[in-house]
């Protein structure tokens, strides 16, 4: 793997690991290419891959009615699917490559491999994993609720909790980036 592409890496997946803990991870991960048009992954089917968007721009989608339902952009630096690498079940939309793209990803088995043989890696990547979903489950939170006073919350109007909620989604499927 090019060492730009690791330092890159390294700041999304490997924080806190050790450079051979890193040097592990990316042994384990696969490169995709992508081009305009290609879906990484579909609404309904079974995935179990943790995805990294090194280059690139990928939309999230969900068919409703008929229709298609932007959910949000994702962005090079973003990463998708970390439901999924822990507890393999149907994708939550569709992403489609918005242009031709570079994707790593790791594979459920691949994270167990790492488990079983390289636990420092696994549980660092593990952790990574737990404190960016924690954020987004956070973000979700503070846009539900708001504070009246020093001691009295309230579930947000409506009007509120519909801009607040299409920026969620937005903020969701674009991994964090802004």
């Amino acid at each position: 793997m090019e060492a730009h592409v690791d330092k890159e890496l390294r700041q999304s997946l490997a924080t806190g690991m050790t450079d051979s803990e890193a040097e592990r991870l990316f042994g384990c991960l696969d490169r995709i290419a992508l081009a305009s048009g290609d879906r990484l992954f579909e609404y309904g089917k079974m995935a179990d891959c943790l995805y990294y968007l090194h280059s690139g721009k990928l939309t999230a989608s969900l068919e409703v009615s008929g229709r298609t339902l932007i959910l949000g952009e994702v962005k090079p630096g973003s990463w998708l699917g970390e439901v999924n690498l822990i507890d393999q079940g149907p994708a939550s939309a569709t992403v489609t490559a918005d242009q031709d793209s570079i994707v790593f990803s790791l594979s459920h088995d691949s994270l167990l491999g790492l488990r079983d043989n390289h636990p420092g890696a696994a549980a660092a990547l593990l952790r990574n994993i737990t404190q960016d979903l924690a954020a987004r489950v956070r973000r979700t939170s503070t846009g539900l609720i708001e504070q009246v006073n020093d001691s009295e919350f309230r579930v947000a109007k409506p009007e509120e909790r519909e801009s607040w909620f299409g920026g969620a989604l937005s903020w969701l499927f674009s991994g964090g980036a802004q």
